[in-house]
């Protein structure tokens, strides 16, 4: 048993997991969601860093780069965001007994740990640069990586059957009004 096998495993049974089951019987929403947020996550810091770019710039040629750059983020987003409302709808279709495992545990498994190594690099090699005039371009990277890790294994993770959430129970719970107080007026 490798080092990243172990790794893989541990964030997946120990953290990964339960972090999606409570946040499922929380919100209501699934992992594969939160797979779509993270993913969002990244994709929005590079955008945000092309536009800060753009922003430097005083050539038009240099502006309408980075803009494209960012437009072509989103539409990666928009595409990956339907892919991952696809892999939901497929997963809830299947019957109770074939759903007891996400089968994007074990298939995506090397991907996940490559990953894993390339973000741990990023996030080293950003940190080395801090303090150097190479920071200002290395500092979103880190984050974009780590969202994408983080998509990866929230899209793996294995989901709780659709429920309504806590929180969305105790919101609609304000606008009712109690039996007792019908009955005294």
């Amino acid at each position: 048993m490798g080092i990243l096998k172990t790794a893989d495993d541990f964030l997946m049974d120990r953290v990964i997991q339960p972090f999606s089951h409570k946040f499922q019987r929380l919100t209501g929403k699934t992992n594969f969601w939160l797979a779509k947020m993270s993913f969002a996550f990244s994709v929005a810091t590079v955008v945000v860093w092309y536009m800060l770019l753009a922003s430097g710039t005083k050539y038009l040629i240099g502006i309408s780069s980075y803009a494209v750059g960012a437009v072509a983020y989103l539409v990666m987003y928009y595409a990956f965001a339907r892919g991952y409302d696809k892999d939901e709808e497929e997963f809830f279709a299947k019957s109770a007994d074939e759903a007891l495992m996400n089968p994007r545990r074990i298939s995506r498994a090397s991907k996940r740990k490559i990953d894993l190594v390339w973000t741990s690099f990023v996030i080293i090699a950003a940190a080395s640069s801090v303090g150097s005039k190479y920071f200002s371009s290395a500092w979103p990277w880190p984050i974009y990586f780590a969202g994408l890790t983080f998509a990866g294994y929230f899209e793996s993770a294995t989901p709780l059957p659709p429920c309504k959430g806590k929180v969305k129970e105790w919101l609609q719970s304000f606008g009712k009004v109690p039996e007792l107080a019908k009955e005294h007026n």
